[in-house]
């Protein structure tokens, strides 16, 4: 995707590299656009939701300084993102270490050692870091 769509940039060493793409750049592709990405189905919903970030209609720099609870609401106003998605962007890129992203492995892990649900108000305000040790945990269990 940057190669495609990111602007060619240089490095302190003079080295080039591609940008990651702007909101608005890939708000003006359409899904065939990203085809040779290899997006499959969600090609639609990152032009979708590119072109609500370049509209203004969700403003990410406003997201950054939000707490928990409203940064996870405005993401989930973003086209194709769902609790899963906004709760990792909570807990990895805007460091709201109480997200609690639930994927295949931490369902299975759930299933498995909390059949009553994970006890989050024992971890409140870290349960994300426990989701982390417990996701290493049963990835490690498999190796």
């Amino acid at each position: 995707m940057c190669s495609l769509f990111g602007e060619t940039c240089y490095n302190k060493s003079e080295q080039v590299y591609n940008s990651i793409p702007t909101a608005e750049r890939l708000a003006a592709c359409t899904p065939e656009d990203l085809a040779p990405v290899r997006l499959g189905y969600r090609a639609k919903y990152i032009c979708a939701a590119a072109r609500q970030v370049a509209s203004g209609a969700v403003d990410l720099e406003a997201v950054r300084h939000m707490d928990y609870a409203h940064a996870k609401a405005e993401l989930l106003r973003l086209t194709g993102v769902g609790i899963k998605v906004a709760e990792c962007i909570c807990l990895f890129a805007l460091h709201h270490i109480d997200a609690f992203p639930v994927d295949t492995h931490i369902r299975q892990m759930l299933d498995a050692h909390y059949p009553k649900g994970f006890p989050l108000k024992r971890y409140k305000g870290f349960a994300g870091v426990m989701q982390q040790y417990a996701f290493y945990y049963e990835l490690s269990l498999k190796d």
